[in-house]
């Protein structure tokens, strides 16, 4: 069961720093009003002060190795969706005041936010066609991108992406941008924005094939195969990294605006390292259901004068939560049956 909203209030990490807090300022206090009346009483409440400042040291180092710093796209949503967010996940925000009033906040300064202004895909410079044409050589773009849509390739405006989503690792953010240079590298940052992407070797556990994984980017096929061996077939199941290619969609019924279909932490990366375009597969689309995102209140706002844009993630509209560290345990389980049946019923 996850903790209730006053449960999350009372948090012993967030109680000890407050804590630790008032100490500190009522000695502060004390010190400047007399600071030569206390002698050694004084000392020893410095010793006390360093004592509590090393405990709460250890308290955000454990708080920090089993929690991952998220933002939050929060003034965006609807207030059902903020509860069952705070609710049904290992989440808690790290202001320490009532949900509402954090609410109330956030959503006066994205009244200030500055108006949206859309901007359109640009095509690929020469220098970049071969890169293109080795991505269109693999497997995994013919099968999930150019078979299911009518896609291209450009240089889509970061500044002008709507986000698909409301939360973001910032962790794995960070991760992400030691990868890039200080400086626009062609051929890198093509590389960047179209990953290729690994899985560990799994574990056979009874009549289970387990892949561990920190996040959910392993990619089972619904639809397994067979193959001729001696004396038999082999029945195989596909199992690789997921499509993590920067993907755009231009939704036409918005007018042109540019939804992020996938990539929102590469761009995220991308945007901390100065970079404003980036390659993209582009397609289009007539509105945003039909692109397959996840339900999230957040896409009611891509008709917005000022959209949610992926950007947000960056600025003070974006409130910072923990959420506890996780992993994916994917499972390809083989079973089988045998039923007998009437073989009559299919006359002769």
């Amino acid at each position: 069961m996850q903790p209730s909203l006053a449960e999350r209030d009372f948090d012993p990490v967030t109680s000890m720093r407050e804590i630790v807090a008032h100490t500190f300022t009522l000695w502060v206090n004390i010190r400047t009003i007399n600071p030569k009346g206390y002698g050694r009483r004084t000392n020893r409440r410095v010793w006390r002060g360093n004592q509590m400042s090393a405990a709460v040291a250890h308290l955000e180092h454990d708080d920090q190795a089993r929690n991952r710093e998220f933002r939050w796209l929060m003034p965006f949503l609807h207030p059902a969706e903020i509860d069952a967010t705070l609710t049904q996940n290992p989440i808690r925000l790290l202001d320490p005041r009532p949900t509402d009033q954090v609410l109330a906040e956030l959503r006066r300064r994205r009244e200030k936010l500055e108006p949206y202004v859309m901007e359109s895909v640009q095509p690929l410079p020469p220098s970049q066609t071969s890169f293109a044409r080795d991505v269109q050589a693999r497997e995994v773009y013919q099968r999930e991108y150019a078979s299911k849509s009518d896609v291209t390739f450009g240089l889509a405006p970061l500044f002008a992406l709507l986000a698909p989503q409301p939360l973001a690792d910032m962790d794995y953010v960070a991760d992400l941008s030691a990868t890039l240079g200080p400086e626009p590298d062609e051929k890198n940052d093509f590389a960047f924005s179209f990953p290729q992407g690994s899985i560990p070797e799994p574990a056979v556990i009874g009549n289970t094939v387990m892949f561990s994984t920190p996040a959910p980017s392993v990619y089972v096929s619904p639809v397994p195969t067979y193959r001729s061996v001696a004396g038999g077939y082999e029945v195989v199941a596909r199992v690789e990294p997921r499509p993590n290619y920067l993907f755009v969609a231009q939704v036409l019924g918005l007018g042109g605006r540019l939804m992020l279909i996938n990539g929102v932490h590469h761009v995220l990366a991308l945007l901390r390292a100065g970079r404003r375009y980036a390659p993209v597969v582009l397609r289009p689309a007539m509105a945003v259901e039909e692109l397959g995102l996840p339900q999230t209140s957040l896409l009611t706002q891509a008709g917005a004068p000022r959209p949610p844009l992926v950007r947000d993630f960056l600025g003070d509209c974006a409130v910072p939560v923990r959420r506890r560290r996780t992993g994916i345990a994917t499972q390809v389980v083989l079973q089988t049956s045998q039923v007998m049946f009437p073989v009559d019923a299919f006359g002769r």
